[in-house]
């Protein structure tokens, strides 16, 4: 009883670390794929929201940076994957 009971912590713990270690491998490789950006030049007269940059691999949902310049809007994308 005593040894089951142990080898079904072990398992559990296994299991669990397991898990945990896939998923933080699916981030990365997320975080890893291409950044596409585009121009969108909005018909408003701020200018804060003109570039946008998503992932290669986005699907709706994702997250998305926006921002004043290229760089800015890539930028804000990878400062929004770095707080999740």
């Amino acid at each position: 009883m005593i040894l089951t009971t142990l080898i079904e912590c072990r398992f559990n713990a296994f299991y669990t670390l397991l898990a945990f270690v896939f998923e933080r491998w699916q981030q990365m490789k997320k975080n890893m794929s291409k950044i596409i950006t585009s121009f969108d030049y909005p018909p408003i007269p701020i200018r804060n929201y003109d570039w946008s940059a998503i992932r290669e691999d986005y699907d709706e949902g994702d997250l998305i940076g926006t921002g004043r310049t290229e760089q800015d809007a890539i930028n804000d994308l990878v400062c929004q994957e770095n707080e999740r």
